[in-house]
């Protein structure tokens, strides 16, 4: 054989070497990617996803978020290992087991998420997941990612893989809508669809090229703060950025809105115009307020958010009109300014799971920890009442509408009888009432 016979040779056997390591590599899911599948479906006992991690993977993160009525009340990451040192393979098998226990109606539901790397001796155990869905709800509906389908799929390194899902049914009145998983993975995606049922508990996975301190480092907040306060806007005159907030904060999407702004002079204001009137107006006013003074920490020179929505014909006025200011929220939070929430990641986390959601406790605990026997109330002072009503509406003589927990005999209180109370303190012959 001459030289370039030789030549030839070489070249045809390198080539066909060079295929033969990239069919080699394909078979083994070493393409430079992580994939993942489900193997095992659910209804089947446990659920298995069989994973391929590229040579970079150093690390796995397990981390949980429970929202309810779309807020975020509990974050926390549950494992943070070295592939390494948890003695997790490479390449293998992980496996997701519930324990449920139905109590009763009132107790609620006691629920734990485990977890099984291929190659560890024992299920790792949320011990604590049951404590938050204690809340006497009524049904729950689970689902899992790549559930439908166990063909292989990408997964980038430090993506949220959202691994499971469990939706929340809190009464008879609620719909229960069966969210797939990938809905939850892109946090602007899932702040529009996270409040469709009454509560969700999600449970994500995450690859990273990093150890698992610094992977760890990375989730002491959660994604979803992570991109509110990257969407923080220092000037409220910024419509875009205005715009952009309002959208990561998943303020009620599906009922159409319209933003106006009132820069002119202080109180710098924006306002928002709903175009539909919300199915329930009292849950809707105390989401809304929580959203308003995420809106008053996040945009530095707000001093007042204002909702609108319409009203049916039979109502006395066509519009309900509501506002929060900076002394409103920091009355309601008890500081002295909403805007030091906004110094760091960290302290807005504080507002949103240590604070937001127990702004109206007060309230809760006169008309949950107050009963004195079937249908009747006692007020803080001990007086006996037989109802306990909602009140909302535009007192005589006031631009905005207002909510307020009633505690009276009659069956029926109006905006006079609620002036009344206020007037007086809160007490009148006819009612107590309960300040939102």
């Amino acid at each position: 054989m001459n030289g370039i016979g030789r030549v030839f040779q070489a070249a045809v056997l390198g080539i066909a070497t060079g295929i033969l390591v990239i069919v080699i590599c394909l078979g083994n899911g070493q393409v430079g990617e992580s994939q993942i599948r489900c193997v095992k479906q659910p209804g089947k006992g446990d659920i298995e996803y069989e994973y391929r991690l590229d040579g970079k993977i150093k690390s796995f993160l397990i981390y949980k978020e429970y929202y309810r009525s779309g807020e975020l009340l509990e974050f926390g990451a549950l494992r943070a290992e070295d592939l390494a040192e948890a003695g997790v393979k490479r390449d293998g098998i992980l496996i997701l087991r519930i324990e449920r226990n139905s109590q009763t109606m009132d107790a609620g539901w006691n629920i734990n998420f485990l977890n099984q790397f291929e190659g560890e001796e024992d299920f790792s155990r949320d011990a604590n997941s049951w404590e938050s869905l204690n809340q006497g709800y009524l049904g729950m509906m689970e689902s899992y990612f790549l559930e439908n389908q166990s063909q292989w799929q990408k997964v980038k390194e430090g993506e949220n893989i959202a691994l499971a899902a469990w939706h929340l049914m809190e009464s008879g009145e609620s719909e229960l809508r069966k969210l797939p998983c990938e809905e939850f993975m892109e946090e602007q995606t899932k702040q529009e669809v996270i409040g469709q049922n009454d509560g969700e508990v999600l449970y994500y996975l995450v690859f990273s090229e990093k150890n698992a301190d610094e992977l760890k480092s990375d989730y002491e907040v959660s994604p979803y703060v992570k991109m509110l306060f990257e969407a923080a806007n220092p000037y409220i005159g910024d419509a875009p950025a205005d715009e952009k907030l309002v959208e990561a904060l998943g303020i009620f999407p599906e009922m159409g809105r319209t933003m106006e702004l009132e820069t002119q002079g202080e109180p710098y204001t924006l306002k928002l115009h709903f175009e539909d009137e919300p199915s329930g107006e009292i849950g809707f006013y105390e989401q809304m307020e929580k959203k308003a003074i995420l809106l008053l920490c996040l945009i530095e020179n707000a001093d007042r958010i204002e909702w609108t929505y319409p009203l049916g014909s039979t109502q006395d006025q066509p519009e309900r009109r509501f506002f929060c200011d900076r002394e409103r929220a920091n009355k309601l939070l008890g500081v002295k300014d909403v805007k030091s929430f906004a110094k760091s990641e960290a302290s807005l986390q504080e507002l949103m799971t240590g604070a937001l959601p127990y702004i109206y406790s007060d309230c809760v605990m006169n008309v949950m920890g107050l009963g004195v026997g079937e249908g009747r109330y006692a007020s803080p002072e001990g007086q006996i009442y037989e109802n306990l009503l909602y009140f909302i509406g535009r007192l005589p003589g006031e631009e905005y509408d207002r909510v307020f927990r009633v505690l009276t005999d009659e069956e029926k209180v109006t905006a006079k009888d609620v002036a009344e109370a206020v007037s007086q303190g809160g007490v009148s012959k006819k009612m107590y009432l309960v300040w939102q």
